[in-house]
């Protein structure tokens, strides 16, 4: 290698190779020793002057990077890590840190080179190692010395490790919204295109047992002259549209002194982080802030899959007393590991959850407080959370931030589509993802009711039984403020942007009856809320790094602030029910979570043995922004009668006779 520097690429590829066989037989050090030689990388790495002092990392990021430099990066950050926990010494994890960040940084640069949501999602699932565990570093130097920057190292890279690559495809959305010439657009889609084809082409030979030097150098200069291409057009767009550039190229997160501005003043941040063997919980309030680390093992996953397969499935043995112990033991040991460490540093009763990995399949409110045994079987005498606490729930703080929209109305137009499937029955096409569906596809009696009624106490228009196509919903939808969907859906673990909501009419063409997740992206919604409470809306497959890939993600995409999602089959009957209440107490000028648990509560109180399971009244959650729609209207009609009342003296004052 030393006597061929020309070859770059040959020299990264065995220096990665290298340092992966010394990291194998544990010589940490020497993997050390050579990542620390800029001048042996050929330059993919300079001294640091902005390094931190004592950090002991003289790295920064390169300009232009291989998929060679990060393998370099990662096997330096785990030899690091490997160091940390053999020596107990905060400096590797100082360093550990350092390299750390410049994985990230590599990292965010592939994200916005790719063009598809789904490859962005690959991707966060394949990075999302380097987030926790810089968590991890952070929290060992912060149990040391309760440092400020750690802390805040902390809840940085919290909010990094979610959802990354939904964070990327919004802003690039409201990027999009500045218009560029075409010719420019179009070059740099098509720089994009090029350079994954040609880091395709690289890592595939790589792969191989003898790789070919000379095609990886040749590829490897048309990428590196694709990238210098890219970093001229970037500055064409910082100079000359710099809104597009700040809005698309931006990877800043929020920090702790932002998480107020999104929860509010009376409200409590608990932000968790899930690895195979940590429980992180970031808390943040007004008081403060604040991080939990929780060892885990096997046994706490093996109760989350069985508390959730309690909730998601039909109670047909409601008399069952093993069941029902069962259910109270599961949801309070689960409440002890991830509430109980919290409540010293709650102020009041507000909790906005920001859920990590299978976290995100769980509704809070039903975990129970204390333990508890009831001879009579009574599900609503437990002590759920729902009763000591109000939530709601965030991808990320970073997301709400930068989607949030504080308005509420007087009035907010409502459009409920609610179809009926009498004749339909089931294509092949469908039944080859869905084989457990047969025949005609089955009513939902009380989805029409539901519809009729949301329209009637908020005003509005519904489409109806044979009305309710998807044509019509892709005309109409993008108009209106509240959106209210109450149909079928059915979810596509293994390919979720085709997961599709079922309209009346189903028939071939591109308006089939079926909206797909995909066909959801593409909408451009200016709702404050989506109600879907069909069957599984909230749930789906769970990709590392960006939580649950749902229908209700495709709707905050297209533009929705908020989104009413179902977690499991919902039963017709008391889904119903409780989103009458719900809108009723909106109505009232209630926050969306506020509203959502005066209603459960409502049910629950009225419920019989069998329907006070959690299963009937649990499953619709709030995602996204928790503000009124409505003002309080009360409030209102008192502000308008202080109004006049001021009025009328200042007028009485001015017109006045003076006394003699």
């Amino acid at each position: 290698m030393r006597a061929n520097p020309w070859d770059v690429s040959a020299s990264k590829f065995l220096t990665l190779k290298y340092v992966q066989s010394l990291a194998g037989i544990g010589k940490y050090a020497e993997v050390l020793r050579i990542t620390d030689e800029t001048d042996f990388l050929t330059g993919a790495y300079s001294p640091s002057a902005g390094a931190e002092a004592g950090s002991g990392s003289n790295l920064v990021a390169p300009a232009v990077f291989s998929e060679n430099d990060i393998g370099i990066l990662e096997i330096r950050y785990a030899a690091l890590n490997a160091l940390a926990n053999d020596a107990h010494d905060g400096q590797y994890d100082k360093q550990a840190v350092e390299t750390g960040k410049m994985i990230v940084s590599l990292y965010d640069r592939q994200r916005l080179e790719l063009s598809e949501d789904e490859s962005r999602t690959s991707f966060s699932a394949y990075s999302r190692d380097i987030y926790t565990g810089i968590i991890g570093n952070y929290a060992r130097l912060y149990e040391a010395d309760h440092s400020r920057e750690a802390l805040e190292g902390i809840f940085e890279y919290s909010e990094r490790s979610k959802v990354a690559g939904f964070l990327a495809s919004i802003r690039e959305l409201n990027a999009a919204r500045f218009s560029l010439p075409a010719e420019l657009a179009g070059l740099e889609a098509d720089i994009r295109r090029q350079t994954g084809f040609y880091r395709e082409l690289i890592a595939s030979e790589q792969l191989k047992a003898v790789p070919d030097s000379q095609r990886l150098a040749t590829w490897e200069s048309v990428t590196f002259s694709l990238l210098r291409s890219r970093d001229s057009l970037n500055r064409i767009f910082k100079e000359q549209y710099p809104s597009y550039y700040n809005l698309k190229y931006r990877n800043e997160v929020a920090s702790t002194a932002d998480v107020g501005r999104v929860i509010g003043r009376r409200s409590n941040l608990l932000s968790y982080v899930l690895t195979s063997d940590r429980l992180y919980i970031f808390v943040a309030n007004r008081r403060g802030n604040e991080v939990i680390t929780r060892e885990i093992d096997s046994g706490f996953f093996d109760a989350l899959h069985r508390f959730r397969r309690i909730l998601s499935t039909s109670p047909m043995t409601t008399g069952s007393r093993a069941r029902f112990n069962e259910y109270m033991d599961l949801a309070y040991s689960l409440y002890r590991i991830l509430i109980e460490p919290a409540e010293p540093y709650l102020v009041g009763d507000k909790i906005v959850i920001s859920p990590d990995n299978i976290l995100s399949y769980l509704p809070f409110e039903t975990l129970v407080t204390e333990e508890f045994r009831s001879p009579e079987l009574l599900y609503r005498e437990a002590p759920f959370a729902l009763k000591k606490y109000r939530f709601s729930y965030i991808y990320s703080v970073t997301l709400s931030s930068e989607t949030m929209q504080r308005t509420r109305r007087l009035n907010n137009r409502l459009v409920a589509f609610a179809p009926t499937y009498e004749g339909l029955e089931v294509s092949d096409s469908v039944l080859a993802v869905w084989p457990t569906l047969s025949g005609e596809i089955r009513e939902l009696p009380a989805a029409l009711i539901e519809a009729e009624d949301a329209v009637s106490q908020c005003g509005g228009r519904a489409y109806l039984a044979g009305d309710a196509s998807e044509e019509t919903f892709k005309r109409e939808a993008p108009g209106y403020d509240i959106i209210h969907l109450a149909m079928h859906a059915l979810v596509d673990d293994s390919r979720p942007a085709f997961s599709k909501m079922l309209f009346a009419g189903m028939e071939e063409g591109p308006d089939d009856g079926m909206l797909n997740t995909y066909e959801v992206y593409r909408l451009p919604l200016k709702a404050m809320m989506v109600v879907l409470s069909s069957c599984n809306t909230g749930s789906g497959t769970l990709a590392g790094g960006e939580g649950i890939l749902s229908l209700a993600r495709g709707f905050l995409y297209a533009g929705s602030r908020s989104a009413v999602m179902s977690m499991w089959e919902v039963d017709d009957a008391s889904a119903s029910e409780v989103i009458h209440s719900f809108y009723k107490n909106m109505r009232s000028g209630q926050t969306k979570s506020s509203a959502l648990r005066n209603a459960r509560l409502k049910f629950l109180r009225s419920a019989d043995q069998g329907r006070s399971h959690p299963y009937y009244w649990s499953t619709l959650v709030i995602y996204g922004d928790d503000t009124p729609l409505w003002y309080n209207r009360v409030t209102l009609y008192i502000s308008l009668l202080l109004l006049l009342l001021v009025v009328t003296v200042l007028v009485a004052l001015i017109y006045r006779e003076p006394r003699s």
